[in-house]
């Protein structure tokens, strides 16, 4: 059985990790968590400071959206309850707003195969455009959901999904050193990008490790 106190522990230790990390500012950023066993959610709360969360703050609901306990949720919870109910072997979502990825995937830029740890990680990434309209919002991410673990959101932010909490953590930080070097690269003249010899040679030795 999942230990409800070590999930609200770590929600609040990821969400400072995001902050430490400049993936997120203080009032932004969220993250959540789903124990299956107990059919409930875990995420943090909306009008929190994000990097100074404490384990009570951490609102618990149920997937149909009922909040159990006393809290606001994430003004996002509406996106997060949507993806579990799409992919129920999920079991943690982290969102965060890492700069370079944002401004390089905002200007038409897919950071992809920049770094060998960014393809093994983040290989299925999708980008999505901002919608304003929540319910417009929330079609354009279910036409992704179930094809894809990783979803940028222009001008806006990311969307991991994982097994973990860290395992998204993870993915995000992962990206935006990627978008970094991608950004460096380009001040010096050009991107260049790992070709698809290096690509595979990456792949069937992550292969071989699983």
């Amino acid at each position: 059985m999942i230990n409800q106190t070590n999930v609200r522990l770590e929600l609040c230790e990821i969400m400072r990790n995001l902050y430490d990390k400049n993936l997120i500012s203080s009032i932004g950023g969220n993250a959540s968590y789903y124990i299956k066993e107990e059919d409930i959610i875990l995420i943090t709360p909306g009008g929190f400071s994000k990097n100074n969360l404490k384990p009570e703050n951490i609102v618990k609901l149920k997937l149909n959206g009922e909040i159990i306990e006393d809290g606001i949720p994430s003004s996002e919870i509406e996106v997060h309850l949507q993806m579990y109910r799409k992919r129920k072997e999920v079991k943690a979502i982290v969102h965060a707003h890492p700069p370079y990825t944002l401004g390089a995937t905002s200007n038409g830029f897919i950071p992809e195969s920049i770094t060998p740890e960014q393809i093994i990680l983040t290989n299925d990434l999708r980008i999505i455009d901002f919608q304003s309209n929540q319910d417009s919002f929330n079609k354009e991410i279910n036409n992704w959901i179930k094809k894809t673990n990783t979803i940028i959101v222009k001008n806006h932010g990311i969307f991991c999904l994982g097994n973990s909490l860290n395992e998204c953590f993870v993915k995000i930080e992962v990206l935006e050193i990627a978008s970094k070097i991608a950004t460096i690269q380009n001040i010096f003249g050009k991107i260049t990008k790992l070709d698809s010899n290096q690509i595979k040679n990456i792949n069937e030795k992550y292969s071989k490790k699983k």
